[in-house]
């Protein structure tokens, strides 16, 4: 569930005077995009039903839209008391939260649930979904942000000589991909670039780790896929041999991808939260995975460039029976349903 995603965090005081629990505690999340809420800004993607004027600027070169003109939802003010004495209020794109922290848990679990539990809950009445850009939060006496406890960065070190030499590589290579017997290695690529760009693209660098590993495990399989009765984990290790990975990098870099794929709330559910440790452990893997991956194309590229063949070729095919009757299914559900829940127009 947020095995990837909930990165240790911790109460960084603002102030001097040290946290003195019980205490009355407030927490303010900064929520986005502010146009969700009413509270301005630019790429609005809704406006007021009976708006005039309304301009739809789309980019037709990614798909996305947003509105100009029009009206926009009046700044958000709603309150909610809860039973326990709780008080939550959004006003604009701002959440407050009051309550009495009675330990670091009661604080902790409170700020979690701003961070995690307030998107996804907004998600499923709100026609777009908002991030949390930040929370802060006071007691009379101190003031803290509730903030990742530990960042780490690598920063590649780029020589200008080679940094050239890569992209002419890539350029010069590319021709590869279009070659019909190479779907193996195109789809690949495909799976490795979408790895690398869900963990560059979310709100935070942890959002979609998990689907990162899911795309890392693809890759392998569309490079060594099983044969017979053969078993995923035992084809991937033979074919990383055959291209001349070591045991090490094999069962250090390569093969925790598929366990975690099927174990670790990657491709199937898994609830329970996870500590502190296994969290920065399953991070670290990612962000070290990624160069050991890129490599191994590397490798694959520049073997297939100088007449090898590392991997079998293989020749895309058409879709099989179970998928097409899937897509068959789906499509008549659509053309049924389509015009009672369609988009609403303006």
């Amino acid at each position: 569930m947020l095995a990837f995603s909930a990165k240790p965090r911790t109460l960084r005081l603002k102030s001097e005077p040290l946290l003195r629990l019980p205490a009355d505690v407030t927490l303010v999340a900064k929520l986005a995009p502010s146009w969700l809420f009413g509270a301005g800004g630019s790429g609005a993607r809704f406006v007021v039903a009976g708006s005039t004027g309304v301009r739809m600027m789309l980019n037709a070169n990614t798909g996305w839209f947003h509105l100009e003109g029009g009206r926009q939802p009046a700044s958000l003010d709603v309150h909610h008391d809860g039973d326990d004495g709780t008080s939550l209020t959004i006003i604009g794109n701002t959440a407050s939260l009051r309550f009495n922290a009675r330990s670091i848990d009661d604080l902790v679990g409170a700020a979690d649930a701003l961070l995690h539990g307030l998107p996804a809950i907004l998600a499923t009445r709100m026609d777009f979904p908002c991030t949390v850009e930040s929370i802060v939060g006071s007691t009379d006496t101190v003031s803290f942000g509730y903030e990742v406890s530990e960042l780490r960065f690598r920063v590649p070190l780029v020589n200008e000589g080679d940094f050239r030499r890569s992209v002419e590589h890539a350029l010069r290579q590319l021709r590869i991909l279009g070659q019909d017997d190479q779907a193996r290695l195109l789809g690949a690529s495909i799976y490795f670039y979408r790895a690398r760009r869900l963990v560059n693209a979310g709100h935070t660098p942890y959002e979609f780790m998990a689907e990162a590993v899911l795309n890392l495990a693809k890759c392998l399989e569309a490079l060594f896929p099983p044969e017979g009765d053969d078993r995923t984990r035992d084809a991937t290790r033979r074919g990383l041999q055959l291209v001349g990975r070591t045991a090490t990098d094999i069962e250090t870099w390569f093969l925790p991808a598929l366990a975690l794929r099927s174990t670790l709330d990657v491709a199937h559910v898994r609830l329970a939260l996870l500590g502190r440790e296994d969290i920065e452990l399953l991070t670290e893997y990612v962000e070290h995975a990624v160069e050991h991956f890129q490599k191994l194309l590397q490798y694959l590229f520049d073997e297939l460039e100088a007449g090898r063949s590392p991997i079998p070729a293989y020749t895309r095919e058409a879709l099989d029976k179970s998928a097409a009757t899937a897509l068959a299914r789906l499509r008549d559900q659509l053309r049924a349903a389509v015009p009672q829940t369609g988009p609403r127009e303006v």
